[in-house]
């Protein structure tokens, strides 16, 4: 009778364990959008679809009409977890990226930016970066420089 007792504590122990956790269904989460180029669909571009919480990575390619879609579950990418998504032409002339939290339908639209028409300073900043750091610095120490009182 000691045994049939202890027996039925560890199943009843079991199933609270075990009964929650399956209690969480696991749902599927679609992901689709389109892939524009000044209004203009992009065909035949590889989109990274990432989520941040999982490590989990798909990469969709686009259609015709620029679209793009796959089907994932909440294991791999939980709903309200960052999601990112990457496009770039294939010499990197033109990269776009959004990101947005995971529902169970997401629409995202990724543009794409000419990344050849924003300026690159490079040596140019640093070299002004540390001249002009250098002379505030010369600036202030002769401002605030103390004079030496003579009696």
């Amino acid at each position: 009778m000691k045994k049939l007792v202890i027996g039925l504590l560890v199943a009843a122990a079991m199933i609270g364990i075990i009964a929650p956790q399956a209690a969480q269904a696991v749902s599927e989460v679609k992901i689709s959008g389109r892939v524009l180029d000044q209004g203009m669909p992009v065909t035949g571009i590889q989109v990274m679809i990432e989520c941040w919480a999982t490590g989990f990575v798909e990469r969709p390619i686009t259609d015709v009409n620029g679209k793009f879609n796959i089907t994932t579950t909440t294991l791999q990418c939980p709903l309200g977890t960052t999601l990112k998504l990457r496009s770039n032409t294939a010499n990197n002339a033109k990269v776009g990226f959004t990101f947005s939290n995971v529902l169970l339908v997401n629409e995202l639209n990724v543009n794409l930016l000419d990344t050849h028409g924003i300026p690159e300073y490079g040596w140019l900043g640093g070299v002004l970066a540390v001249g002009g750091g250098a002379g505030l610095i010369v600036v202030a120490r002769r401002r605030y420089a103390v004079t030496p009182i003579i009696k």
